[in-house]
């Protein structure tokens, strides 16, 4: 759904153990899920198809196999699952790709960064992965996500916070409590994050300061929905930014 006009459009129709992931143009990298005796997801495979014309990367990993136009990634950890947007997603350039995982019965996911043009796979600190439209920074350097600190008996904190890529860390934003149940969308600047409140289907916009928490009201949205439509809504990845009259720095 358009959340700006209340167009609905209809997709194809996909097997449902396949999740299809896109980037510039037609990149795309297909998810499949394969289920375990007891029926639920227990394996994921990654395949990312090349565009026409593009090299075939040379990754470092012997793991990689690239066959057909498809490249299968050394990976069988499962693909996160949120409402604050897709676990997976490709950098504006699309020459890089996030990837959040989750293994069962363990909350402490990880990030994978993809650079396809390079072949390299890095995998990010365990305890973060990415939440939010449009993950990556403008200047490609953050990506914005969740921190999770377990205590015992899986008991601890999740909070709001970006990957800084440069310096290899976890970065909290400090958030104000007013705003804690505020949903990532993605980043206003290279140096501030877009978070929005849900209150009866209106949704604000706030451009926080990553260091600082310094925060304005951005915009707000009321979303075109059916009488007692109550679903959470999230947000298309690249919304913000694909179109003229999205949520833009001033």
């Amino acid at each position: 759904m358009d959340v700006v006009t209340g167009i609905e459009t209809v997709g194809p129709e996909l097997p449902r153990h396949i999740e299809p992931f896109h980037g510039i143009g037609n990149q795309e990298l297909w998810v499949e899920h394969k289920a375990g005796p007891s029926g639920w997801p227990a394996e994921t495979t990654y395949r990312i198809r090349l565009r026409p014309g593009d090299p075939v990367p040379s990754f470092r990993d012997p793991d990689v196999v690239v066959k057909d136009g498809w490249i299968t990634l050394p990976t069988r950890d499962l693909l996160s699952r949120s409402l604050d947007g897709q676990m997976l997603q490709y950098s504006a350039d699309g020459r890089h790709v996030v990837i959040s995982q989750y293994w069962p019965r363990n909350p402490v996911g990880r990030a994978v960064v993809v650079n396809i043009d390079t072949g390299t796979w890095d995998s990010l600190l365990f305890g973060f992965t990415i939440a939010g439209s449009a993950v990556w920074s403008p200047d490609n350097r953050y990506l914005l996500g969740h921190q999770v600190n377990l205590g015992s008996r899986y008991t601890g904190s999740h909070r709001t916070a970006v990957y800084d890529l440069l310096n290899d860390e976890i970065v909290p934003v400090p958030v104000a409590p007013e705003i804690e149940d505020a949903i990532c969308a993605g980043w206003y600047t290279s140096k501030q994050i877009l978070m929005y409140t849900e209150r009866k289907r209106v949704l604000t916009f706030h451009a926080i300061n990553i260091t600082t928490g310094e925060r304005h009201k951005v915009n707000a949205i009321h979303l075109p929905a059916a009488p007692g439509f109550q679903a959470r809504v999230r947000l298309a990845a690249g919304v913000l930014t694909s179109r003229a009259d999205a949520i833009t720095p001033v």
